[in-house]
């Protein structure tokens, strides 16, 4: 089953970098993608995402314009771009608690 983790960003700088980190260090055996929404951030967040989904394949980075954000409508943008069965949505600044996180979910 394919995993699909969905984060929209804003400005995230280093809660997202730790966040993203600890995301990308799970110890999960099943397939799974992240896509970062990012609504015209000005501190770098798109540039870093952007140079993760380089290193990345499975990160994917979409830009919408801060104008456009909506909690629900930017979220269901970002599903509508997934490929997985399950759909996790965090928050650029929740960093899991443990290597197992997403296995245990």
């Amino acid at each position: 089953m394919k995993v699909s983790i969905i984060c929209p960003t804003f400005n995230g700088g280093d809660l997202l970098k730790k966040s993203l980190n600890a995301i990308l260090n799970q110890k999960f055996d099943q397939p799974y993608e992240i896509i970062f929404v990012d609504s015209s951030s000005n501190d770098g967040t798109a540039e870093h995402l952007n140079y993760q989904s380089e290193i990345h394949e499975h990160l994917h980075l979409y830009n919408i314009d801060q104008s456009e954000f909506e909690h629900g409508k930017t979220r269901n943008f970002a599903i509508s771009k997934s490929s997985g069965e399950l759909i996790v949505l965090l928050t650029q600044d929740a960093i899991p608690a443990n290597d197992y996180w997403l296995a245990i979910m």
